[in-house]
């Protein structure tokens, strides 16, 4: 057998991550960027949006609301997986 060679070394004169490790400047840094991407597509993405619930009867919007009426006191605005969580916190959480 022949050895196995690594694909990814560490290299200190060569930093680099791989993964979702970024730090946060970096991180907004893209978020900025792929908010700049979006803007020309917006209405395609909506229309692909409309298309996508006809096809399967699952909806998905540029901006989701989860118990957001009247009777709210508390609203969240939040990105990625920390949207999961505060739905299941605000479910068990009714009076918030």
């Amino acid at each position: 057998m022949t050895p196995k060679r690594p694909r990814h070394t560490i290299d200190p004169s060569r930093p680099g991550t791989w993964g979702g490790i970024v730090t946060p400047s970096y991180f907004m840094e893209g978020r900025a960027a792929l908010d700049e991407a979006k803007k020309p597509v917006l209405g395609q993405m909506k229309d692909a949006f409309k298309t996508f619930k006809k096809t399967t009867g699952r909806e998905y919007n540029l901006i989701e609301t989860f118990n957001l009426d009247n009777s709210s006191k508390t609203a969240f605005v939040t990105m990625g997986s920390m949207c999961g969580n505060i739905i299941s916190w605000m479910t068990k959480n009714k009076d918030v």
